[in-house]
């Protein structure tokens, strides 16, 4: 959840400032499933909202396939907005990945999709390192 706040800090006179702000919240799950020694299959889902429940809540349905656990290719709705194609690699402790985008709404008449592209590095040990904390 984002927002908790609402805005109400306040660092000046706060008498003629009308607190307009909505709290956001995220439900996100997954699970990768073994599909062959190989072979990996990633279903997922990110459900968006805000205060306004009814009017704005918005999900991203995904599914992603994974081989040997270094290239992956996958498909994402995004409710009532986009159709989103993905891709990527992970070489050593470096990822690339590509999603493209393509509006499903009325503005695709201005825009035809956007692209994104993602460099990350792994800096450290794994999370298995720290296998302790999982027992409290």
């Amino acid at each position: 959840m984002s927002n908790l706040l609402r805005g109400s800090l306040m660092f000046a006179d706060s008498s003629n400032n009308k607190n307009t702000q909505l709290g956001n919240y995220f439900l996100t799950g997954g699970y990768k499933f073994t599909l062959a020694p190989d072979w990996l299959l990633e279903p997922s889902a990110l459900i968006k909202a805000s205060d306004m429940f009814f009017k704005s809540a918005q999900a991203d349905i995904t599914a992603r396939v994974y081989y040997k656990e270094d290239y992956w290719a996958g498909l994402s709705y995004r409710t009532n907005d986009a159709l989103i194609v993905m891709m990527g690699l992970k070489y050593d402790r470096y990822y690339i990945a590509y999603a493209f985008d393509f509006t499903l709404t009325d503005i695709r008449k201005q825009s035809f999709g956007t692209h994104e592209l993602t460099l990350a590095v792994k800096f450290g040990e794994s999370a298995r390192r720290y296998r302790w904390i999982n027992a409290y």
